[in-house]
């Protein structure tokens, strides 16, 4: 059982960047937000042909954890296996007080939680629910269908809080995709408040299987915590296979009872190596960090220069970020680097400057760096840089034109903007802009559908008489409404 360590906060630097792809929950986690957790092994040598678990996927969004369980599970029920195989998901949250590493997972029930509880209802030994993890485990999950094979059915037991040695239902849905909410009632989660998904994986890398969102809140998880994960295949009879993410089985199926802290079979168990060596370990992996949480990350221009501004919401052991800059081809290249805060659960807001630049498109990154090494990429933010030497005003465009036309101008420095239309007659018919603007390059457009033909003048004034210089620039320009 090998075990994953997600520990949401410092090993990855996952973005959530307000335009990047939201996640949709049907069992298909092809949205770029997704990154690859584990994957399998082995080569899948032991029981239920029929099944596959292949990768595992994960996203940190919006307070919430997703996952991806890329798998393919028994659809019906065949001779050899009268209740179906199915999945299991064993999960820690850090704050949280579990069943410490070693201890008998399998829980009691009258009414049938697979895996969960199976040596009762199939009359096996009490020996199969003693099978052992190698960490702290909180929650079980069990995802399997029944004689009716578009069903799904989502089990779940807690370890720990309240609900301590409780099983119960978390929904059902189908294998199409469809997401469902649960529980039905208040119990190991507030009611509706889980979504899932399945769609059965036709192939390695299909990017489909059972979907999974759980709000950091229903885990009673805060910015600090560390989460651990494990995947497996295993039947309701708790009888495991040699399928597990993380982990690599070398010996057959790890049968019943498997002791993964110990890395052998239960001896008194009717496994299929008894005492033996279950595969290589260490079943699980180094923790992974809830990431450097980052909101939004812009580029603006101020005439002269290329201003970055990006904020984030959490922070964990947060050395800081280069900025890397890509010109056309080129490679990027670091042209900076702004300090992080460290670890924080506060919002902070960063900008860097970057000066001295020609004209043309530049293409920019944040490369955030952990105290430990570990690093990871923003999105790219591309812009248009123009450098603003003076004051400019442009023939408007189009021209002639009919109802509305667009004119540009530019601004070297912060200066107070007017912008008037006249007609022939020096009568004046609209003011466009009156106000205080920063360097730049600016658009406006001018409806003038209430309007006969004819020429117009637009006039623009700008700069700041009250300063040393005293200067102020004025320009006009024609245009031409033709109806």
């Amino acid at each position: 059982m090998h075990l994953i360590r997600v520990v949401l906060i410092s090993f990855i630097f996952l973005l959530s960047i307000e335009n990047e792809a939201q996640i949709v929950v049907n069992g298909d986690f092809s949205e770029s937000a997704y990154q690859l957790l584990a994957s399998r092994l082995n080569f899948h040598g032991g029981f239920a042909p029929d099944c596959e678990l292949t990768n595992v996927y994960y996203c940190i969004q919006n307070d919430n954890i997703y996952l991806g369980v890329e798998c393919k599970i028994q659809s019906v029920p065949n001779y050899y296996n009268p209740l179906p195989d199915g999945l299991g998901i064993f999960l820690n949250v850090s704050s949280r007080s579990g069943f410490p590493a070693g201890s008998v997972l399998g829980l009691y029930d009258v009414i049938d939680y697979h895996f969960l509880n199976g040596g009762i209802e199939v009359g096996a030994p009490l020996y199969t629910l003693e099978f052992r993890a190698d960490f702290e485990v909180d929650f079980m999950f069990a995802v399997y269908t029944d004689a009716t094979p578009n069903n799904i059915f989502f089990d779940g037991a807690s370890l720990s809080g309240t609900f301590q040695g409780t099983l119960q239902n978390i929904g059902t849905t189908n294998q199409s995709g469809s997401s469902a909410l649960g529980p039905a009632v208040n119990g190991i989660f507030n009611q509706n408040s889980v979504e899932f998904a399945f769609q059965q994986s036709p192939y390695e890398g299909s990017l489909k299987g059972f979907e999974l969102r759980i709000p950091f809140s229903e885990l009673s998880a805060t910015s600090s915590d560390e989460f651990e994960l494990f995947s497996v295949i295993v039947a309701s009879t708790a009888y495991f296979s040699d399928q597990a993410i993380p982990g690599n089985v070398l010996t057959g199926n790890s049968g019943w009872a498997p002791d993964y802290l110990n890395n052998v079979n239960n001896p008194n168990c009717s496994c299929p190596n008894p005492g033996a060596t279950i595969g290589v370990g260490p079943y699980h992996t180094l923790p992974l960090g809830l990431p450097v949480e980052l909101k939004t990350f812009s580029a603006t221009t101020d005439g002269r220069n290329i201003i970055l501004n990006w904020s984030t919401a959490t922070e964990l052991n947060n050395l800081g970020f280069e900025i890397q800059r890509k010109i056309g081809t080129n490679d990027f290249v670091t042209v900076g680097f702004v300090s992080g805060k460290g670890t924080t659960s506060e919002p902070n807001d960063y900008t860097f400057t970057d000066r001295g630049l020609d004209n043309g498109k530049y293409y920019y990154r944040l490369r955030q760096t952990d105290f430990n090494g570990s690093y990871q990429y923003s999105d790219i933010v591309e812009i248009e840089f123009r450098a603003f030497d003076s004051f400019i005003l442009e023939q408007n465009y189009p021209n002639p034109f009919n109802p509305s036309t667009k004119i540009k101008y530019s601004i070297p420095q912060s200066s107070n903007v007017i912008i008037k239309v006249f007609d022939v007659l020096g009568n004046e018919i609209e003011t466009l802009v009156n106000e205080e603007k920063p360097a730049g390059a600016y658009e406006i457009t001018w409806y003038a559908a209430n309007l006969p033909s004819g020429i117009y003048f637009y006039k623009l004034q700008a700069g700041n008489p009250s300063t040393s210089s005293g200067q102020v620039y004025v320009e006009v320009k024609k245009m031409v409404l033709m109806k």
